[in-house]
């Protein structure tokens, strides 16, 4: 393909650019193929397996034999390796990290890496998630977005200001077709004592491996999981139930629609097969589509 799966760079002939490398670590030069036959199908995870049914492991790099190693503790990257039943589940991963970075999300540092028997396994940096989590008085039960506002205004410092980052998360999560997100997916950490979201640590279209299922979002809102257009996430979710402003919401709603034609280059560009490069933005534009208010 002669581009860097970290970068996106091209490195032709080199499997990947320097520049990739060393965002990494800065000390490889290299990185041997990754053994990802080592990472069991069924694994034990922090991930709910309702969010994520797939293998996962913790890995780090390990500088000196040039290489990324599964480790069960005290790794730094959390690994998602190729599935054996479902095709380029570590290609959508990196891909829908790529989105939300370019739909204005704060990502954690992830990308692909070549695997020994020529697949691809994606890496994400877990360290935002390891200092200073704060746990919430009472846990969420409740799988919709009602109760998620609700635990905001009771842990974060700034609720206002993490009500659009929700906001702001829950619409690109629908329009990618991520839909079997659920509260497990949100966490809370203290930065300079201010409480706040944590940045998402997974995003992926969950359509592409299952197909569509009957809830286009794993929370309900307004006691709904399908049917979604813009009132709902404009009247509804950013109004009525986030109180945010007209301005700010209609500013983020624009943003979206403004950045389809970046992000349309960006899937095309992706490792993706062709086939679901075009199935991936089937379901962007379609929810796009009605996002219009």
């Amino acid at each position: 393909m002669g581009q860097c799966p970290i970068t996106y760079e091209f490195c032709s002939p080199e499997k990947y650019s320097l520049h990739g490398l060393k965002r990494l670590n800065k000390g490889l030069s290299t990185l041997e193929p990754f053994d990802s036959t080592c990472i069991p199908d069924a694994c034990d995870s922090w991930i709910d397996p309702a969010v994520w049914p797939f293998a996962c492991a913790m890995g780090r790099v390990n500088a000196r034999l040039q290489r990324m190693e599964s480790v069960e503790k005290n790794g730094r990257y959390l690994l998602f390796p190729p599935s054996r039943t479902y095709w380029q589940i570590p290609q959508n991963v990196d891909l829908s990290f790529r989105l939300a970075q370019r739909f204005g999300l704060s990502i954690p540092f992830h990308g692909l890496m070549h695997d020994k028997d020529g697949t691809l396994t994606c890496f994400l940096d877990t360290n935002i998630w390891k200092a200073n989590r704060v746990e919430p008085t009472h846990p969420i039960q409740d799988q919709s977005l009602e109760a998620l506002v609700a635990t905001i205004d009771e842990v974060c410092t700034f609720p206002v200001l993490e009500k659009y980052k929700l906001l702001q998360r829950i619409l690109f999560t629908w329009l990618i077709g991520f839909e079997t997100q659920r509260v497990s997916c949100f966490f809370f950490h203290q930065v300079a004592q201010k409480v706040e979201l944590s940045p998402a640590f997974l995003f992926f279209n969950s359509t592409l491996p299952f197909g569509v299922s009957n809830r286009e979002m794993g929370l309900s809102m307004n006691g709904k999981t399908t049917g979604f257009c813009g009132t709902d996430f404009v009247d509804y979710a950013g109004k009525n139930l986030l109180g945010l402003s007209e301005e700010s919401i209609q500013f983020l709603v624009s943003g979206f629609q403004k950045t389809y034609t970046s992000c349309r280059e960006l899937v095309l560009q992706s490792f993706l097969s062709e086939e679901l490069k075009e199935q991936y933005l089937d379901v962007l534009v379609g929810r796009l589509s009605r996002l219009n208010y």
